[in-house]
């Protein structure tokens, strides 16, 4: 049995949480869980899911790079929502019927060394991306402590597209500065924030979050 695996978390949701409160960190994943879903194609399965982080198992290739394209448009469409860090590979994935193993435990892998907003993959993902008229490049060869052989990664284009992106000083994620649901201008720099939550963090005590 093979299965193309992809690994999902959202790239600062502990810093988030910290910063507005459990609750609304909790809010955010469930959120998530529900964009994830609605991204699911058919044949495509949760695997388990902890935390911020969940693991699909698709088919084959190609609807590994769907799914991940369709999550990211659901993130896309939500202004100042996390960004998304996702690992993806195909490989041999039996055990007991179940697909675990090896194959997915690289693609959690993989998805550690993604950028906020990156999408990473192995061969097999890459070139079913490119048949499929999404861009390519290639990030070099990396070691992995439990492969003997080097791993060559790929990042995908599948990301949708944005405006300029700034830092929301409370909770460190990247948002689009004309979609940014508030600003707040101390000492003469203008703040933009993912929520009216982090904004009102930033009020209550602004020389804790400027920026130096």
């Amino acid at each position: 049995m093979e299965a193309s695996f992809c690994y999902a978390d959202l790239a600062g949701h502990l810093t988030l949480s910290a910063a507005t409160g459990h609750e609304f960190g909790a809010d955010t994943v469930v959120r998530f869980m529900e964009m994830l879903d609605s991204a699911l194609g058919d044949g495509d399965r949760l695997i388990r899911s902890i935390g911020d982080a969940a693991v699909i198992a698709c088919t084959e290739p190609h609807a590994a790079v769907l799914f991940v394209s369709a999550l990211h448009e659901c993130l896309a469409a939500e202004p100042g929502f996390p960004r998304l860090r996702v690992g993806m590979h195909h490989g041999d994935a039996a055990h007991d019927g179940e697909p675990v193993g090896p194959a997915l435990e690289l693609s959690a892998l993989i998805a550690a060394r993604a950028r906020p907003g990156e999408a990473l993959a192995t061969r097999a993902v890459a070139c079913a991306a490119a048949s499929m008229g999404i861009e390519i490049v290639n990030q070099g060869d990396f070691a992995f402590g439990c492969l003997r052989q080097p791993v060559t990664i790929f990042a995908l284009d599948v990301v949708a597209a944005e405006g300029e992106r700034v830092e929301d000083p409370v909770c460190r994620i990247e948002i689009e500065r004309e979609r940014a649901p508030a600003r707040l201008r101390h000492n003469r720099v203008d703040y933009y924030f993912c929520s009216l939550e982090c904004a009102g963090y930033f009020a209550r005590d602004p020389t804790r979050f400027a920026f130096d």
